[in-house]
């Protein structure tokens, strides 16, 4: 098992948990590990959504979509952050 796919699996439970400062510190470890890991990207954006930053979070989701354009997850939480901050209907 490589390490980013450990850190990105650390990183899930503390999400679940709520633990957003943790998550982050470990969905940051992933990234570090494989800068394309889309998916950890993509999670780091969900926890920066959650403690308010959209501004990061949108950048997140952007990145996950340049990695991968094809990445559902990745357009729905990007819409979601947009409709939030007014910029969709």
């Amino acid at each position: 098992m490589n390490d980013s796919y450990a850190y990105y699996n650390i990183g899930n439970i503390k999400y679940s948990q709520q633990r957003l400062d943790d998550a982050i510190f470990y969905y940051e470890k992933a990234i570090e590990a494989n800068p394309n890991d889309q998916y950890s990207i993509n999670n780091l954006g969900n926890c920066l959504y959650d403690k308010g930053d959209k501004k990061q979070a949108l950048d997140c989701y952007n990145k996950a979509l340049e990695l991968d354009p094809g990445y559902s997850n990745a357009y729905y939480n990007k819409a979601l952050c947009l409709k939030d901050n007014g910029q969709i209907k």
